[in-house]
């Protein structure tokens, strides 16, 4: 299958141009008033801070081994994470080449440990809450400390779980977003994770399911990140012009870290 492809790309530190070019909607983009999105062709779209390590070929999976971690603090987060991760189950139930587990504990340190003694992880999935964190005066996810209670956790704390995955699915409303702060999956993306995939805007639950079980069908035929993420936009997007559902269809966005390939 043909392919668009588009690479928006800059410094480390992104200047105010920078990031205004990030920040564009370049998901909606259209041609003689369609959708690129909409095209059999797959239209792509990540976005890169640093230049592209040519050496490094990008990320695909014959074989995927995955863990799931929803965030609940005190079992008051309202998500339906349950559904996602049904979904996610069910859109790879015919699928061989994956191995899926959960983490229960909310807990990013838990995580990042259980991943270490697995001793392999392709791709982390986390589902949670996300905003802005006065007191910590930056974006932080909502997850869980050890009593599971609500714990605010920044980018710079991926530091240690960035070194065990290749990719991960931030399933959280806003970690995209670029505001008086720097996109939360573009700050992921710096800590060494591969591929980084965040939502731009308040998402609803029903959209974000769908577009996470899309990715996974993808991914587990052997497609890109950017590939798989284009697919599950192109899906949802034909589905809203058939039906009025899943109004969200282009919020999804992929970072890419410097140490990935150029598209």
């Amino acid at each position: 299958m043909g392919r668009y492809q588009l690479e928006i790309r800059t410094a480390l530190t992104p200047n105010p141009l920078q990031r205004l070019l990030l920040n564009l909607p370049w998901e909606v983009m259209a041609w003689n008033n369609q959708f690129l999105s909409a095209d059999t062709v797959l239209y792509e779209v990540v976005r890169r801070v640093g230049e592209a390590n040519l050496a490094a070929p990008p990320a695909s999976y014959k074989d995927m081994t995955l863990v799931f971690m929803a965030a609940d603090p005190d079992f008051n987060s309202g998500l339906n994470y349950e559904n996602e991760e049904r979904a996610i189950l069910q859109a790879t139930r015919r699928a061989r080449n994956l191995n899926l587990w959960v983490e229960e504990s909310g807990n990013l340190d838990s995580l990042t440990q259980r991943i270490t003694e697995s001793g392999h992880c392709d791709m982390a999935h986390i589902s949670c809450h996300g905003g802005y964190d006065e007191t910590l005066k930056s974006f932080a996810l909502q997850l869980e400390d050890d009593r599971y209670r609500p714990q605010s956790v920044t980018a710079s704390a991926f530091r240690g779980l960035a070194q065990r995955i290749q990719c991960l699915f931030l399933s959280a409303c806003h970690s995209a977003e670029i505001a008086d702060t720097p996109a939360f999956a573009m700050e992921l993306a710096k800590t060494g994770i591969a591929n980084v995939i965040g939502w731009d805007g308040s998402v609803s639950d029903a959209d974000a399911t769908v577009f996470a079980a899309e990715v996974y069908h993808a991914l587990l035929q052997q497609a890109t990140v950017p590939f798989a993420c284009a697919a599950a936009r192109q899906q949802l997007l034909q589905e809203h012009q058939r039906t009025g559902k899943h109004p969200h269809w282009h919020l999804g966005r992929v970072y890419l870290a410097p140490t990935v390939a150029g598209l």
